[in-house]
């Protein structure tokens, strides 16, 4: 769902809510809902790589959801993080607004 605010990049603080469910699992590794506020902050904090590039030029207000195919995110990428490296990973984030 496009939004029809300004274009995020991946560097851009933006506030956003995220979920995010690795294929087979029952549970997400990533639920910004629980959290009272959404925190802002820019794209390449906030997920791997591969997913803050796929975000980049997102509009305010929009939905997006990325998928990652299995092993499309390095292992050393994911050391000390919850996200599953061995099966495809969904991704839906709400860019609520840029943070100023």
């Amino acid at each position: 769902l496009k939004g029809d605010g300004p274009a995020i990049t991946a560097d851009t603080p933006v506030y956003m809510q995220a979920l995010a469910v690795a294929w087979r699992a029952d549970e997400p590794f990533i639920n910004t809902w629980a959290q009272t506020q959404p925190a802002a902050m820019p794209l390449v904090q906030a997920f791997p790589e591969v997913v803050a590039t796929a975000l980049e030029g997102a509009t305010v207000g929009s939905q997006v959801m990325v998928v990652i195919p299995a092993g499309s995110i390095p292992a050393e990428a994911l050391t000390g993080s919850n996200i599953p490296a061995d099966e495809a990973l969904v991704f839906v984030v709400d860019v609520l607004a840029v943070a100023e």
